[in-house]
């Protein structure tokens, strides 16, 4: 008789509980089946697509076929995809049972559904619990209006020079609406001086859509304007999606003027300073930061040539009301000064921001801030430096935040 060799969450639907094998988690190789999307690529919807089944208590010799069955359960219902038996050796004992879903099902329709697979032995049947959600999508991301653009979040004006790429190392551009938004929808960007770029027309970058912003936004490395000679300009996109959609065609272009070469460039920044705290891996000071913050956020300006003993080196804390710098917070803002030592000159200067309910209250639901710097010699501006870049959550899923005075609601 077979026996159960691991415990797993898998339910025995019927039969004799202990002649009923248990039935681990299936895997499609390619497919990330954790994440509870199960995104398909899209190489993977063009042939059927291989399931590996892992081995169960197999039949022994002497015992009657066990019958493997693949199904999933969808918004049409509950389907069969594949059968398989799986008799006593010989044939020898796999370690893995493969059993493929056809393309005819697989491209049947867009959809949601949860896959899974059934073994019926003498003992009764058994069915792999929980199922595992997989996502399969046929519909590309479409405008819906196609003759949307892209916007700027902070539109150049009068037109993209050096110092806008010095205050917009990442520009920020509101994406128009489109049909099925889902995580990790990305935009690709180009630019072009024509105003109808051929179609193969190289991407100037890329980047995942942050549905955190209303409306949703995507930023562009500024470094990229630089290809674009001066005058009139243009900039389009695609959206793709997680599987590898795309949008077709691609958008009309969004014109601006640019003016980068027939500029005097300012003198090259400082460098931005440095936070003293660690954000999380998407750049968010948190209450888990660490070291705390609570008594101030500090920023080192490390020390550079360009800042001579005796300078003043003015600090600016600007906070921003979203989280990707776009509209400044003028509420939450500080402003010191230091004179520059011999010391900071071997050292660096620590700056502590020390005005928690005016400079991170403001801020602490998903906003952003920034830390810059100017040195100003005998009354006279002689250098700046680049911002430095965080964005701020203090929230608990409770409803609280973290404060120089605890948990506090709000």
């Amino acid at each position: 008789m077979t026996t159960i060799k691991n415990s797993t969450s898998s339910v025995p639907v019927e039969g004799d509980l202990t002649n009923i094998p248990s039935l681990a988690p299936l895997i499609i190789k390619g497919v990330d089946t954790t994440n509870g999307r199960g995104v398909v690529p899209q190489a993977l919807l063009l042939a059927p697509l291989k399931v590996l089944v892992p081995a169960w208590d197999t039949p022994v010799v002497g015992e009657p076929a066990h019958t493997l069955s693949l199904f999933w359960l969808s918004h049409d219902g509950e389907r069969l995809l594949a059968r398989l038996q799986v008799t006593a050796p010989p044939p020898p004992i796999l370690d893995f049972y493969e059993v493929e879903i056809k393309l005819a099902d697989l491209r049947s329709a867009t959809r949601v559904a949860e896959l899974y697979y059934s073994v019926d032995t003498e003992g009764g049947t058994n069915s792999m619990r929980p199922s595992i959600p997989i996502t399969i999508d046929l519909d590309p991301p479409r405008l819906l209006r196609p003759t949307d653009v892209l916007q700027f979040v902070v539109p150049p004006s009068p037109a993209l020079n050096e110092q806008y790429i010095v205050d917009h190392p990442q520009t920020a551009f509101i994406i128009p609406p489109y049909n099925i938004q889902a995580p990790y929808d990305w935009v690709e960007f180009y630019l072009s001086n024509l105003q109808d770029p051929p179609q193969n027309l190289a991407a100037a970058g890329r980047a995942l859509v942050d549905f955190t912003t209303q409306p949703p936004t995507a930023s562009l490395d500024a470094a990229a304007f630089r290809k674009l000679n001066d005058g009139a300009a243009h900039i389009f996109f695609r959206i793709y999606d997680a599987t590898g959609n795309f949008s077709v065609p691609r958008s009309l272009g969004l014109p601006f003027k640019v003016n980068l070469l027939g500029t005097t460039t300012p003198t090259r920044p400082l460098p931005a300073p440095e936070i003293g705290h660690s954000l999380n891996k998407n750049g968010y000071l948190t209450c888990s930061s660490t070291p705390s913050f609570m008594a101030g956020v500090s920023w080192l300006i490390a020390p550079h040539a360009g800042i001579r003993e005796g300078d003043e080196v003015r600090f600016v804390w600007q906070g921003f009301n979203e989280n990707n710098w776009a509209t400044e917070n003028l509420n939450a803002v500080f402003r010191t000064s230091l004179r520059w030592t011999s010391t900071h000159a071997q050292k660096g200067a620590t700056v502590i921001v020390d005005s928690f309910d005016t400079t991170l209250f403001p801020l602490r639901n998903f906003a952003s801030a920034s830390g810059s710097y100017e040195v100003w010699r005998d009354g006279t501006r002689v250098g700046e430096s680049l911002p430095g870049y965080l964005r701020v959550d203090l929230t608990y899923g409770t409803g609280f935040y973290c404060s120089p005075r605890g948990k506090v609601r709000g």
